[in-house]
């Protein structure tokens, strides 16, 4: 008898995606996008927006950073799982791109593990590992 090789792809690729459109179209400062959000356009709709309880503190945003000179972790997170989506790209692959690329804000990142609490990160590469954690929860449906 042979054997059968069967090439599994990493779980961060086997796991339901949310909806196409949601994860190129929403942003993390007027939905949720952590797990408990909505996982469809019309799920979206339906909630309306929610802006992040951290919104007030960094109105003005420039998509790039806080006018603080902040940079918002989530932001990171989706702009991977874009990428990931509009790519065929593992987040892997995209969050390198990211480690490549990233700038060390001046007074540092913004982080929430659960969009209650949030707080500021100096390490650039805690942030990458974070927005990485982020992109997949995003791109997950469950």
């Amino acid at each position: 008898m042979s054997s059968i090789t069967v090439d599994i792809p990493p779980a961060e690729e086997a796991v339901p995606m949310r909806e196409r459109e949601l994860i190129l179209k929403s942003s993390p400062c007027d939905t949720n996008l952590y797990g408990s959000g909505p996982k469809t356009t019309k799920e979206a709709r339906k909630e309306g927006q929610k802006p992040c309880p951290h919104f007030e503190l960094c109105n003005g945003m420039d998509g790039t950073g806080f006018k603080k000179g902040r940079i918002c972790v989530m932001q990171m997170g989706v702009q991977v799982a874009r990428s990931c989506v509009r790519h065929g790209a593992s987040v892997s692959q995209q969050t390198s791109v990211l480690r490549e690329r990233i700038r060390v804000p001046q007074d540092g990142f913004i982080w929430s593990p659960d969009r209650k609490t949030f707080r500021i990160l100096t390490n650039p590469e805690e942030a990458i590992q974070f927005a990485q954690a982020f992109a997949r929860t995003v791109l997950r449906s469950n």
